[in-house]
């Protein structure tokens, strides 16, 4: 047992270890000293129960050993010595064998040079097998037999993914590659690492047309959704028309929608000429109700559309709230010839007399809430905590002002900015700061009279400063002429639409 373990101190595996610099070649070493420990476990484990047999042998007294152990013949201990000892041997026989093949492993592996001899240049492989493109060969590669490729270079090609868009995008628009690779390669494009990157977003774009994998396309379109910006939203209004798949068209339709922002009404009336009927009942849908002009002109040509445009229309309709949609409501309905349609048209006016609980409405007129509750009569956002919104009123007629008076409801002190809007559309920001509103109640604002007639008010409210639901009753406009109340308004979003 000795010699085994002096063989195995003496050997000279900390150098073979030290110069097995990569992952691969220290697995192959644990392997060898595993198996090593094991054998070593087992001879010691057979050596302690001969021990355990024969107190004699453990440096016992004699005569303890006489009066306490099991008389043991002497043929049998020297069967079990004999069968140690051969055990022994055939241990430290596997142990050379394992040794041997250890160091020839070593040396196919990790030339040593001669000594004295000059030495050799670095192996400019070598040198690159550790650098973004050899993992992204290596990924590549891990293909060959088909399958989801290896794991282990996946996630080494999305850590370096910034450095290899070049070669990404190759491969991913080369359709001689594998799918499953494409796919991957295109999902690494995601992170917000990527966002606004340009390369990265024409990866994506140039994926769109022709007859590519839907689940491709699919794809490169929740990539976009993800790191686009609004330049994107205008490129996808093109390129939409091109994507064969009905699906994806229409997640072509919703990615723009999302990437345009306040302009989405817009680029909905852009595509509208080119949409077919079932294109335009799909876009119908997408009409954001926070923005009047766009979407007035938007129900206007789907009130001249086919019966399944106009019965979607119909329907959505309602949730407009801005100056001019229910005298076009009511002209649609005197038109319409539709029963199911004119029945929806009913609805929808029905909708507009009506106040929504906690809808923008609710904030034109006098106060009318509970200041200290979450109340219905009041506008609120559509989610409790939610950072930037804004509420905006209009007042008929026109007031030149010189303070206003705001009613919070529940949780005070949102307000960040108070904008005014002259007769012409003209933007003048009145106040801005932080709001000292910390209980329900009113926050009063004096300024300089305005030189020109207030038709609206903007409010914008961080919603994230004060947790809990920061609501707004009632908005007074206060001049030189007179006091108003808001006759009409709109919000960034509402709890009750």
């Amino acid at each position: 047992m000795r010699e085994i373990v002096r063989r195995w101190r003496d050997a000279d595996k900390p150098a073979l270890v030290g110069r097995s610099l990569r992952v691969i070649r220290w697995l192959d070493a644990m392997r060898v000293l595993g198996l090593v420990a094991v054998l070593i476990l087992v001879g010691a484990v057979l050596f302690a129960s001969l021990l355990r047999k024969n107190p004699v042998a453990r440096g016992e007294r004699a005569e303890t050993a006489a009066v306490e152990a099991v008389p043991v013949a002497p043929a049998l201990a020297d069967a079990r010595i004999d069968a140690l000892e051969r055990r022994l041997d055939e241990l430290a026989l596997a142990l050379t064998a394992l040794e041997r093949e250890f160091a020839r492993t070593a040396e196919r592996r990790v030339p040593v040079a001669e000594e004295g001899a000059r030495p050799a240049p670095p192996d400019a492989s070598a040198e690159r097998e550790r650098d973004p493109a050899w993992y992204l060969e290596q990924y590549l590669a891990s293909f060959a037999g088909g399958g989801e490729g290896s794991e282990y270079f996946r996630l080494a090609v999305e850590a370096f993914a910034p450095s290899l868009l070049r070669e990404i995008g190759a491969l991913v628009s080369d359709r001689r590659a594998n799918a499953t690779l494409r796919l991957r390669l295109v999902q690494m494009l995601g992170g917000a690492r990527f966002r606004g990157d340009g390369t990265a977003i024409g990866v994506c774009l140039r994926l769109l047309p022709g007859r590519d994998d839907k689940a491709l396309v699919e794809a490169a379109l929740a990539v976009l959704a993800s790191i686009g910006d609004p330049a994107t939203a205008r490129a996808l209004e093109n390129l939409a028309w091109s994507i064969e798949s009905i699906a994806n068209r229409w997640k072509a339709f919703e990615t723009l929608v999302a990437l345009s922002g306040s302009d989405a009404n817009a680029a909905l009336l852009r595509l509208w000429p080119r949409a077919d009927d079932a294109d335009r009942g799909f876009l119908i849908g997408l009409v954001s109700p926070g923005e009047g002009r766009h979407s007035l002109e938007l129900f206007e040509q789907a009130s001249y559309a086919a019966r399944d445009v106009r019965l979607p229309a119909a329907l959505a309709v309602g949730q407009f709230r801005f100056p001019g949609f229910a005298p076009f409501i009511d002209a649609w309905v005197g038109r319409e010839r539709d029963e199911e349609v004119r029945a929806a048209l009913g609805e929808s006016r029905q909708a507009l007399s009506e106040k929504p609980r906690w809808g923008a409405e609710r904030a034109c007129g006098p106060p009318d809430a509970r200041a200290e509750n979450d109340d219905p009569n009041a506008w609120a956002s559509a989610q409790a905590d939610m950072g930037q919104q804004w509420l905006e009123l209009d007042y008929d007629p026109p007031l030149a002002a010189n303070a206003v008076r705001i009613f919070e409801v529940c949780v005070p002190g949102a307000i960040t900015t108070v904008v005014a809007r002259d007769e012409r559309g003209a933007p003048v920001e009145l106040w801005s700061g932080v709001d000292p509103t910390t209980s329900p109640g009113v926050f009063a604002l004096e300024f300089p009279a305005t030189s020109f007639r207030v038709r609206t008010l903007r409010l914008t409210l961080d919603t994230n400063r004060a947790r809990g639901w920061s609501e707004i009753d009632a908005v007074e406009l206060i001049g030189p002429e007179g006091r108003a109340w808001a006759s009409a308004a709109r919000a960034s979003s509402s709890y009750g639409r």
